[in-house]
């Protein structure tokens, strides 16, 4: 049985009389103007398989009753205003879940190595929530795994070489956390990934030239970064149609021959290298990770110039 009552305006606290639902097996009361705690009703839908919860105003803990459904395939709650600690054995309890969706929330603390025991997980986002810690090493045991968004947080320490062995991931999104480290060349073999976005991070070293085996990545930002070395003389992905690669500490520049051929990463990166050499002041006012229609370095200058005289920031 299916109850949706999603996009509804609906406002108020979900009855205690939803606890005799207990045949559901999909309960969606997303995008509504819902209040109050985590309904106690719910978790006493016992063959509940979906529960979706999101774009709501919900607050507070999340109760430990809720490790009582142990059907429970898909949890999705976010854009809430719950916080506190996830209730431990979360993950370890409900062993059948496939897709987690808590961004947007509060929730503080680690996250638990339990996850790893999610062996039918396709889908982890943790997006804008106060997670601190390491990304556990134990994602790498989930196979099945083709998103993991953990952006916005306070997450620490490296990306887990086991993260590397995931080949059926599409989505790797990281931006905006405390992390450390160097790429690994192991991310060749991420056959699957489209989407590689790691900005607003303190990763080092240089960008594997491995990159260039990952055939499906449409968009790679690594952008404020402390990303070192010459800028890898690579082949573009073929699909690729967003990358950002500056500001970093990238030290030399590309030959030419790679910057003006449309099929090396440093065109499709719209690499800034040169200009940025000449024209330091200006990059000081102009953001130089922004894509212009012309990936050329003529291009970029032409459009750095232009933009210094329209806005007056050369400076004598």
């Amino acid at each position: 049985m299916v109850l949706d009552l999603s996009n509804n305006k609906l406002e108020g606290q979900i009855p205690e009389s939803y606890s005799n639902l207990t045949r559901l097996e999909r309960f969606d009361i997303g995008s509504n103007k819902i209040t109050g705690p985590f309904p106690v009703s719910v978790t006493k839908m016992i063959n509940i398989q979906e529960l979706v919860l999101k774009n709501n105003y919900f607050a507070g803990h999340l109760p430990p009753e809720l490790l009582q459904l142990k059907q429970l395939t898909e949890l999705s709650i976010a854009n809430n205003e719950f916080d506190g600690l996830l209730p431990q054995g979360l993950f370890s309890s409900l062993k059948k879940l496939r897709v987690i969706n808590i961004s947007q929330n509060g929730f503080t603390g680690e996250i638990s190595s339990d996850v790893g025991g999610l062996m039918g997980l396709i889908k982890f986002a943790a997006r804008a929530n106060e997670f601190t810690g390491n990304i556990p090493k134990e994602f790498g045991n989930c196979k099945l795994l083709s998103s993991i968004n953990l952006g916005d947080n306070h997450l620490t320490g490296e990306i887990p070489e086991s993260i590397y062995t995931l080949r059926n991931l599409k989505i790797l999104d990281l931006p905006a956390n405390k992390l450390t480290g160097k790429i690994s060349p192991e991310i060749g073999n991420m056959a699957g990934l489209t989407k590689l976005i790691l900005s607003h991070n303190s990763f080092n070293g240089s960008l594997p030239v491995e990159i260039q085996n990952l055939t499906r990545l449409e968009s790679m930002m690594v952008n404020y970064n402390s990303f070192n070395g010459v800028f890898p003389v690579a082949r573009a992905p073929p699909l690729m149609t967003l990358c950002l690669v500056q500001p970093n500490a990238f030290q030399g520049c590309p030959p030419n021959v790679s910057v003006e051929n449309s099929t090396t990463l440093a065109y499709q990166c719209n690499l800034d290298c040169s200009d940025r050499v000449l024209h330091p002041d200006i990059y000081e006012a102009i953001s130089c990770s922004s894509p212009i229609n012309d990936g050329t370095i003529l291009g970029r200058i032409l459009f750095t110039t232009i933009a210094a005289i329209v806005f007056g920031i050369i400076f004598s």
